[in-house]
């Protein structure tokens, strides 16, 4: 017969999270499909259903557009979603942000990203978001402006203006 006073206890590792695959992205400006794609990762197990919003948040050097009327400087696609793993996947999920080519010489510009609202699917109930849930998107300028030009050393060459081309030599 068995013990009243003793029991079996099972404690499922349930503890899931989801992370940013990292707090830096790189885009070149025109880059072909026009689309970045930024990573997330379940860690912590693939135990349960879960889910999480993802957003872009202005903030960051770049202009948003958001879908209707002209692009004008518009630099991406506002962008907001939502990913979902099943009870069992582990895998990385990953979402697209429209790149604008907007054909101008400027800087290279930023977007912040946002993960937030992360679920227990199976439970209802909500996911401590710790670790990167904020990341940053640079989007690389593809065009280039007037340059200068600079001679390290003094030369004391001269030139007709009546001659079609000179040659100028530096060290």
């Amino acid at each position: 017969r068995s013990d009243p006073r003793v029991a079996t206890l099972t404690i499922l590792d349930d503890d899931v999270t989801v992370n940013f695959s990292s707090v830096n992205y790189t885009v070149i400006e025109n880059v072909p499909g026009g689309r970045a794609f930024i990573t997330v990762d379940r860690l912590g197990g693939s135990m349960g259903a879960i889910s999480v919003q993802f957003l872009t948040s202005t903030g960051g050097t770049a202009a948003p557009y958001f879908g209707s009327g002209p692009i004008g400087n518009a630099n991406y696609s506002n962008t907001s979603g939502t990913l979902t793993w099943a009870s069992g996947d582990a895998a990385s999920k990953t979402f697209p942000i429209g790149i604008i080519d907007d054909l101008a010489t400027n800087a290279n510009r930023t977007v912040n990203l946002v993960l937030f609202n992360a679920t227990n699917i199976s439970t209802g109930t909500p996911i401590l978001l710790v670790g990167r849930t904020n990341a940053t998107l640079t989007i690389v300028d593809n065009e280039f402006g007037r340059g200068i030009i600079s001679f390290s050393a003094r030369s004391e060459e001269h030139t007709s203006e009546l001659q079609s081309q000179s040659t100028i030599s530096y060290a």
